[in-house]
């Protein structure tokens, strides 16, 4: 996109006021190579993890603390979700036996240096499940109780089906409370490998606010039928669909279905969904008095998939490029002009506040930490290679300009020749 990029004008030491102006410094941990798939600052430590077991910490953004999780047993395992509630740290995912069998996966830690691992038969045992198939995907906290949506099967009695659903149990993590169905389930033939193909074709997402309301989306597909939600909960209560229709059947035709159709974050203690298609309007909306969806900006590609609040500024990013709603400021007068680029040579994942700065997470273990001082040559690295974009996609337009001058005189000489 052509537009504004992330290069500053500033002399070297020079400290500028604007987000979009800052400098963008690179603060990869040695070792870390994997995707960053949540994060959060709590507890005045900043802590994000990987998929596959890696947890790194740092208690003041720059010296790292990193721990590899292991099962005893060997079993593959991935981590999904991490909260921080009731004075320890407690992140969810799910491992899968030697037999194929998939259980959910409870990990807690009060100092992030000794870490308990609970899995199979004593997560089950949690949760009052006789279920050989359990995964869980997210973990947030209400009150003084952690709720933990999962994936999980219950046998429909006299046939020989199950039904796998969304779940969300309420726990203290000693006793059950309740567990509640969520959403509508898919019916299967009972199967641990018709679960696992169906846990392994699900991707979900979820946005949490600090009062327990949480959204989130789930994508899942089976029999190469797609099945999409996005449920907003008052507090783990009262589950509301925010999609009216059966998007697998009403958006043929319109979008890739394997494709996620929305995104969901928070910022500035408040929940939104961002949809990706255009039969949806690509719309990005704000959850209101935790069951409403209000669209605040509309038929503006902006592909957001997270954010955050700083400096008394809203400030999205998508995969590549961030966007700063200023106090007083509104994002429905924003355009795609309004972009700043930040990076292009990796996703960016996740956006937070912490140590008073701006950490981004991205792929391949990239992390930038924003600087309003231009004050060395590593803080100009990101915004040379945003100049280097901006370079490239103006040959490309260039090209395409020349490519159509080119087609008008070959018509142009014909129409001379034929006359």
């Amino acid at each position: 996109m052509l537009g504004k990029t992330n290069i500053s004008t500033v002399e070297k030491g020079v400290i500028v006021s604007d987000i979009e102006d800052y400098s963008w410094l690179s603060a990869n941990i040695q070792s870390v190579n994997e995707t960053f798939i949540k994060v959060i600052y709590a507890n005045n430590v900043l802590v994000a993890i990987t998929e596959n077991g890696t947890v790194a910490c740092t208690k003041d953004g720059e010296n790292w603390e990193c721990k590899k999780l292991e099962l005893e047993n060997g079993d593959f395992f991935e981590l999904t979700d991490i909260v921080y509630g009731n004075g320890k740290y407690v992140i969810v995912g799910y491992h899968t036996d030697q037999e194929t069998y998939i259980h959910g996966l409870i990990v807690t830690t009060a100092d992030l240096i000794e870490y308990q691992i609970k899995t199979s038969a004593e997560t089950e045992e949690y949760f009052n499940s006789s279920s050989l198939y359990t995964k869980f995907v997210s973990v947030s906290v209400v009150d003084n109780s952690f709720v933990i949506c999962y994936i999980g099967c219950k046998k429909i009695s006299s046939t020989s089906k199950m039904e796998v659903s969304i779940y969300a149990a309420f726990t203290d993590m000693k006793d059950t409370t309740t567990i509640n169905q969520i959403d509508s389930g898919i019916e299967v033939e009972n199967s641990r490998i018709n679960f696992k193909n169906i846990t392994e074709n699900t991707t979900f997402q979820i946005a949490k606010k600090t009062n327990g309301d949480f959204i989130y989306y789930r994508k899942t597909c089976y029999n190469n039928k797609y099945f999409h939600s996005l449920y907003v909960s008052n507090k783990g209560t009262g589950f509301r669909n925010l999609i009216p229709v059966d998007l697998s059947e009403a958006v043929m035709g319109h979008t890739n279905l394997s494709a996620d159709l929305f995104s969901v974050f928070e910022c500035k203690d408040n929940l939104y969904s961002a949809s990706n298609t255009s039969y949806l309007d690509y719309e990005v909306a704000k959850i209101i008095g935790g069951t409403e969806k209000v669209a605040i900006s509309t038929n503006i590609i902006y592909e957001f998939v997270n954010a955050t609040y700083f400096d008394k500024c809203e400030v999205f990013i998508n995969s590549h490029e961030m966007l700063v709603v200023k106090r007083g400021e509104s994002l429905e007068n924003k355009t795609l002009q309004d972009m700043v680029e930040i990076t292009y040579d990796f996703s960016m994942k996740y956006i937070v506040k912490a140590f008073n700065k701006m950490y981004i997470f991205g792929t391949g273990g990239n992390i930038l930490v924003s600087s309003n001082e231009n004050r060395n040559e590593d803080s100009l690295a990101v915004q040379t290679m945003s100049a280097m974009r901006a370079l490239y996609d103006a040959k490309i337009y260039t090209n395409e300009k020349y490519e159509e001058l080119d087609t008008r005189l070959t018509e142009l000489e014909r129409q001379l020749t034929n006359t």
